[in-house]
């Protein structure tokens, strides 16, 4: 069975009342090697980074009159580094 190398990672970004968040920014960090890539969220809240190395990353949000989260992820098992 061929092993995965890579993988994804994607999901929405919302405030506390469920409303998406459309001027967020969302880092994802590698930890093993802080290589880095951003993105600003979709009109509909959503970010995806993809391909991605499997490895365990620090997911960002940061965002104009919010405090930044910050998030671990780890590979999955199938090639998904997380979905949040």
């Amino acid at each position: 069975m061929p092993r995965l190398t890579r993988g994804a990672s994607w999901g929405t970004v919302t405030d506390a009342s469920g409303a998406v968040d459309r001027g967020a920014t969302v880092t994802l960090t590698n930890e093993g090697t802080s290589a880095s890539l951003s993105t600003t969220v979709g009109s509909d809240g959503g970010y995806k980074f993809t391909p991605v190395r499997i490895g365990t990353y620090k997911l960002t949000v940061t965002s104009q009159g919010f405090q930044t989260t910050e998030q671990r992820k780890h590979r999955g098992q199938r090639g998904i580094v997380g979905a949040g």
